[in-house]
Formats: C-alpha cells, structure tokens, sequence
C-alpha cells in the first residue's frame, strides 16, 4: 500500500471507531442546531435516537420538529425557553423533561449539551441525552413515600395535639370535679359533725332526766320500761359519737395528743366498764398487762380509750355463753418491735365469740361495713366503729389488724409507738416501775360471782388461759 493510501485509510478507520464508540455508549450524541428564522435540526443523531424517540436519524436531520413533537406538552415550554437562554447567553443546557409516544408510553430523559455560535448567526449545541426514567421513577416513589409518611406524621402529630389538649381539658374537668366533691364531702361531713353535736346535746340531757327518773319510785313495770328507754338512748348516743368522730376525721378536724399516760390505771378503767356487759352475758372477762412495759408512756389516752372501748365492745357483743364453749374475752397488752426497730405496744384484744371470715376480713375495717345484713339485724351499730379505731390509730402513729376464723374467736391487735414519760409529779402517783404483772379476772360467769379487778393486788399472777385465748396461740387458725 502506498503512502497516500495509508492516508486516507486512517480517517475512515477514525471514523468508524468514533461512530463504533458512539453506538454503544448509554444514551444519543447529537448536534442540534437552531438557525435565525426559528427553524432547527439535528444536522448529526447516533442511532440511540431509534431507542429514545422512536425516530431514523434522517427524520430529523433537516428539520427538528418531530422530535421536537415528542415532548410532553406539560414540559415543551420549559425546555424551549431553557433552549433560547442557553443561545441567548451560550451557556451549558441541561434539562430533565418527559416524552410521550403515540402508545402513551412516557419516558423521562435528561438533555446535557455546549452551546457556540456559527458564523451566520446560528447557534449549534454538542450534547449526549439520556432515558432517567428508572431514576425519575425511584425518585418519585421516595419523594410520595416521604409525602406520605409526612402526611401520616402530621396527622399524628395532629392526633397526639388533640389528645393531649382532651388530656389537658378532662384534666381541668376532673380537678373540678374532685374539688366539687372534696367540697361537697367537705360539707357533708361539716353536716354531719353539726347535726350529731346538736342531737348529742339534747340526747344527753334526755338521759340524764332518765337516770334522775330512776330514782324516783316506780313499780317494776315502769321500771322495765324506763330501763328499756334508756338502753336505747344509749345506744343511739353512741351512734351519734361515732358519726361525729368520723365527720371530724373525714374533714381532717380531729386532733391527737401526746401527753404522759399511766398505762395500767388507763387499762383497768377499761376493762372495769366492761364488767356490766360481761355480766349480762356470762362472759370472762380478764386483763393482762406485761411487766416489761413502763409505767407512763406519751400517748392520747381518750383516743387509746376510746379504741380499746370499740374492740372490748364488739368481742363482747359477737361472744356468747350459747355457744357449746366458755365464752372469753381478753384484753392482753406486751412491748413489742415495729417494723422500723422502734420500741412499741402491742395491745391485743382476744374472744371466742363467733369469728370473721377472711372475705369479711378483708374490708373490716371500711366505713359502714359489717359481715352481712344479718349480722346488722342481730347486734346492731352503724358499721362505724373499727373503720374510726383505724383511723385514730393511724393516726397516733400506729397500725391495727385482724385475726379469725369462723366459730373460733377473733384476736384483734393494735401496735403503737410509744415513748417513756419520765416525770411522775403530773399524776400523783408513787413510782410503779417495779410492780409485777396485771393480770386478773374481771368478770366471770354469774355462777361464779367473782370480785372485779379492783379487789386483785396489782402483782397478781395471771390465771391459767384457755389455749385459744393464750398469749402464744391466739385464736385457732
């Protein structure tokens, strides 16, 4: 081959390598040209353009409208007018647009190309287009994802604001409410507490005319009569202390003192009103009062009284002599430790009455609350007496609970922290420290007509107890 032919070999063989790289690049190389009367063409397209349009290359080469035509009508005017800036000032084109075809199939494509200028005025870009539809597609579905999941946070976001202003509004209503009601209770208990005081007062003076009555002559029909009344004035006068003390503890009125007590004076006092009841029912009535405790201690002796009195009470109402055992009632009192490892008292009120069951157990001690209606009907009360005793015992700082079981007695004890009172000068009384135990029967059965405590020497050993009265034991279980 001659020299000259070498020569020309080597532009074809250029050119068939340009046009073989061209072929399988991804997308179209092309040369676009827009001449001054408005008109434009391809005057070069790669055979990508058969894929992207849909079109020969000689479709356009002369005149650029149907390709032009294959641009969504919702994007021609954006890519047109990109078109003219970049002529206008010969700077870098690039948009991304959409074509559709005559199937309706759309596709997204992205132009790139380099503006210069010819010498007649026209202007003739160099670019490369590509097919971003996969692209456009995931970008799409992430930016309706990101749409969607901001609607859904915003209607959340929505929801929590609504739910915390209902939140803040049921907020407002229940604080109204509950302060309605503590007033209401306020001033039913402020009811309560005036009404029992106004009918105790009148009460009292009723019984006071009956003792007086009683003194009179009567003959014994009258007498059984006048005995009956004043039974009931009693009970109703009771009553009525208890619905007062419980208006006053509900409304936060009731106050508990510490003062130097003399613990067994209190104790036999107690037991000795007791003697009457006991008496009347056949029933033994003994106290036991440790060595080991003080002689004094710091204490509200009418609270400690008047819970003593309501659990004496009911062991003696729900004990019989009727029951196919010796009917027993027993007040024990011992030191003992709180859970804390404070020195306490451990006062223990036991029977062998007719017991509790453990369901009944379980709300013994809430306001009104007796076993069941029948027990109502039988022995009476308002259901007040152990739901107050809790109550002041709480609140002098100690705590009451209950054992039982049914036909087998109850064993209620009461713990209390306690001080020593040192000085003896505010009772009149000799130091007692080394006296021995208390313990002594107080009432008996009728047929054995016992002297009560206060004919028993304070250091008197207890009486042999029946095991389910024993200080070891306690009720049978």
């Amino acid at each position: 081959m001659t020299d000259t032919g070498v020569k020309r070999s080597q532009p074809l063989d250029a050119t068939r390598r340009l046009q073989e790289i061209v072929s399988r690049l991804p997308g179209m190389v092309y040369q676009y040209r827009w001449h001054p009367d408005g008109s434009s063409s391809f005057p070069y397209a790669s055979e990508a353009i058969r894929t992207l349009l849909r079109l020969d290359p000689e479709d356009v080469r002369e005149d650029a409208s149907r390709a032009l035509k294959c641009i969504h009508p919702d994007d021609y005017e954006a890519v047109m007018a990109s078109i003219q800036k970049s002529a206008l000032d010969l700077t870098p084109w690039q948009q991304e647009y959409r074509v559709q075809f005559c199937d309706a199939e759309l596709r997204w494509q992205l132009g790139n190309a380099l503006p210069e200028r010819q010498a007649d005025g026209a202007t003739l870009w160099h670019g490369f287009v590509t097919d971003i539809t996969d692209r456009k597609t995931a970008e799409i579905g992430l930016a309706l994802e990101a749409s969607r999941r901001a609607e859904a946070d915003q209607r959340a976001n929505e929801a929590l604001t609504h739910c915390n202003e209902e939140k803040k509004r049921r907020a407002v209503e229940l604080s109204s409410m509950a302060e309605m009601a503590h007033a209401a209770n306020r001033a039913k208990s402020a009811f309560l507490a005036n009404m029992s005081y106004e009918i105790r007062t009148p009460m009292s003076g009723v019984i006071g005319m009956l003792d007086m009555l009683q003194q009179t002559r009567m003959d014994s029909e009258q007498s059984h009569m006048l005995a009956t009344v004043q039974k009931w004035s009693v009970v109703l006068l009771n009553m009525l202390n208890d619905v007062l003390d419980f208006s006053k503890i509900e409304a936060g009125q009731l106050i508990v003192e510490c003062v130097p007590t003399h613990l067994r004076e209190l104790l036999q006092d107690v037991t000795q009103l007791m003697v009457g009841s006991c008496n009347a029912k056949s029933i033994e009535l003994s106290l036991y009062v440790s060595p080991a405790l003080p002689p004094r201690i710091m204490t509200d002796p009418t609270r400690l009284r008047q819970v003593l009195l309501n659990l004496l009470g009911n062991a003696v109402k729900f004990t019989s002599s009727h029951m196919g055992k010796p009917a027993k009632v027993m007040l024990r009192v011992e030191p003992c430790t709180l859970a804390q490892g404070q020195a306490g008292i451990r006062l223990r009120v036991i029977d062998s009455g007719i017991g509790i069951s453990p369901e009944v157990q379980d709300k013994l001690f809430q306001p009104f609350m007796q076993a069941d209606a029948g027990t109502a009907r039988e022995f009476g009360g308002t259901g007040l007496g152990l739901s107050i005793s809790r109550r002041l015992v709480e609140l002098m700082g100690g705590n009451i609970s209950v054992r039982s079981a049914l036909g087998e007695g109850s064993e209620f004890r009461v713990e209390l922290a306690h001080s020593i009172a040192l000085s003896s000068g505010e009772f009149g009384l000799k130091n007692a420290s080394n006296a021995g135990p208390t313990a002594a029967w107080v009432s008996q059965a009728a047929a054995n007509k016992r002297a009560p405590l206060g004919a028993h020497p304070a250091n008197t050993q207890p009486a042999e107890q029946d095991p389910a009265l024993s200080a070891e034991s306690g009720p049978a279980k």
